[in-house]
């Protein structure tokens, strides 16, 4: 029995206690879900989709209240991306020019085949080169061994132990082997020293500076290839956020601008191999060109490869460029004035290369590629997700008439003089109430019925005689009235009135029923039982009754409560609705 009369409450609607919500399409410009009828007392919120909230910036206020927004991880993005919407909002300037400079090889009087202590020289250097690049090869078995061992970690399988060990004896041998090859580096460097301290010839000398210039330009190259990389990832980094930061862009263009990356990659895979399955549901599609470099993991990561292998490029030229000055300043060439203007020259030689360094490098700086792939990778984590193009007000409590959204959205930057449309809105929305209990004072006619003024004179003879026999009495009566909120224009409400004689003396009580029709400016209708004060005559007295002394009119009469009826009709004087709202 008791599970019968629970499952008669089953299809009463719940939902009405719980926060509502209405729903504004900013890119439509239309209101997916309106005329909610909140109740009092009952959360209400104002969610605003389709809009990219790295572009517009929106205050929702009522009463001057400003309220915050629910999305956090939103928030916490905006707040990593504050120098993107400095100037021009998003972007740095792209002044990025440097001058390449390198120092100019020297040329030697005779062949090296012909002097025996060129071609010793040369000899050293070549075996000097071998042993760097024997070097650099077990860095990076070494670089693998321990991947390998990041890898087991994570396995973490029986022979774990044991794999892991072995390992990291392989990486031992290694260093060992390392330690060995710069013990053999610093032994031909030894040697090379002595070979050009102890030679007269000049050809010997410079086929030496030879050797470091071409040591320090190829430095310099590569450092100056990385820098460029980095101003060209950083153009695709603006192309990314000039996609991303727009008023345009919604979940479902963004989705397409991945659909298409990918479509693109596997257009270029097709090229190489054409008999592909995926290649062949390419061959009548039209492959869009809106796509962005960072979309993809491998540039991605090709991208942080850039900015890892810079500090390491950075630092080899501004090592080659200090052993340069260092062999400038106390070598061979200082043990004759002859070569002075030869040491001048490459001195200047190498100050351009610094310079140049130094531009490079303030540039590379300045870009901060690091923090911008952060930014990316934010960016991205957030758009793929639907919910990131909602706002949502926090949720307000009416406990008055109505409820009332001010919403102001602009956008974050001047689109005077770029290619956006200016999507700015304003708008204010409002909600009813239902629930709860509103008071209102009208004034109007009352039309009363059922009680009536009998008021007596005295004629010629003496004799009682009545004046008047009126059977309906209008008046102008005060009514309060509680009614029960609604959305509707008609409510209905208990009311209480009564009406005033010229003199301002009481006259007549009007408890009754009311119907409200309207929201603000509202007609009342009223009727029920009414409670009049009349004349009526004296109970010692009769209607023809003779008297034989004077008296006048008042003297005859008494006044009685007696019950009637009335119809009244009324204008609202309390027309202003409040929207005291509280926050929760």
């Amino acid at each position: 029995m008791k599970t019968k009369i629970l499952l008669l409450f089953l299809p009463f609607p719940f939902s009405i206690f719980y926060s509502q919500t209405v729903v504004y399409d900013f890119f439509s410009g239309e209101f997916d879900k309106k005329n909610i009828n909140p109740r009092r007392g009952v959360p209400v919120s104002l969610k605003i989709n389709r809009i990219n909230p790295f572009f517009y910036e929106i205050v929702i206020k009522s009463e001057d209240k400003e309220i915050s927004y629910q999305n956090t991880d939103v928030e916490a993005a905006k707040k990593s991306l504050d120098e993107l919407q400095q100037n021009n909002y998003y972007k740095m300037q792209e002044s990025f020019v440097f001058e390449e400079s390198y120092v100019t090889l020297l040329s030697s009087g005779k062949s090296s085949n012909t002097n025996p202590e060129i071609s010793n020289l040369q000899k050293k250097y070549f075996k000097l080169d071998s042993l760097a690049l024997k070097i650099n090869q077990f860095k990076s078995e070494k670089d693998d061994l321990a991947e390998r061992i990041k890898m087991n970690e994570s396995a973490r399988d029986i022979n774990y132990e044991k794999n892991k060990n072995s390992l990291q004896n392989e990486i031992v041998n290694k260093n060992n082997d390392i330690y060995l090859v710069d013990q053999k580096i610093l032994k031909i460097q030894y040697e090379i020293k002595q070979l050009e301290s102890k030679s007269t010839d000049t050809n010997v000398l410079m086929e030496s500076i030879n050797k470091k210039i071409v040591k320090l330009n190829t430095a310099y190259n590569k450092f100056i290839d990385i820098s460029r990389e980095f101003i060209k990832l950083n153009q695709n980094y603006n192309n990314y956020i000039d996609k991303v930061i727009s008023p345009e862009l919604t979940y479902e263009m963004y989705e397409s601008i991945i659909e298409n990356q990918k479509n693109n990659t596997l257009y270029k895979k097709c090229k190489e191999n054409k008999d592909d399955k995926e290649c062949n549901d390419l061959v009548n599609k039209n492959l869009p060109v809106e796509t962005t470099f960072f979309l993809s993991k491998d540039k991605l990561n090709y991208a942080y490869g850039v900015f890892n292998a810079y500090p390491e490029l950075y630092q080899e030229v501004i090592m080659n460029v200090n052993d340069f000055i260092s062999f400038l300043n106390y070598g061979n060439l200082n043990f004759s004035s002859e070569n002075d203007l030869l040491k001048s020259s490459l001195i200047k030689d190498v100050e351009r290369i610094q310079k140049s360094i130094k531009v490079a490098d303030d540039v590379v700086q300045k870009i901060n590629l690091s923090k911008k792939l952060n930014e990316v990778e934010i960016l991205d984590r957030l758009l793929r997700k639907s919910e990131t193009y909602e706002y949502v007000s926090a949720p307000i409590q009416g406990e008055e008439d109505y409820l009332e959204f001010d919403v102001v959205i602009k956008s974050k930057r001047n689109l005077s003089n770029t290619y956006h449309i200016n999507n700015d809105k304003n708008f204010r929305y409002f909600e009813y109430i239902t629930g709860g209990i509103r008071f209102d004072f009208s004034v109007g006619t009352v039309f009363d019925f059922g009680t009536i003024d009998r008021k007596y004179t005295l004629d010629s003879n003496s004799a009682i005689q009545r004046l008047d026999n009126n059977k309906y009495n209008p008046t102008i009566a005060g009514i309060f009235h509680a009614s029960f909120r609604n959305s509707s224009d008609f409510a209905w409400g208990l009311s209480l009135g009564a009406s005033f004689t010229t003199g301002l003396s009481f006259n007549s009580i009007f408890p009754g029923v009311s119907l409200l029709m309207g929201k603000r400016n509202k007609i009342i209708l009223t009727a029920g039982p009414s409670f009049r004060l009349v004349d009526e005559l004296k109970a010692n007295y009769k209607e023809g009754m003779q008297l034989n002394n004077s008296l006048a009119d008042e003297d005859l009469l008494t006044k009685n409560f007696r019950i009637g009826g009335f119809v009244g009709i009324s204008y609202n004087l309390t027309p202003k609705q409040k929207d005291t709202l509280k926050l929760k």
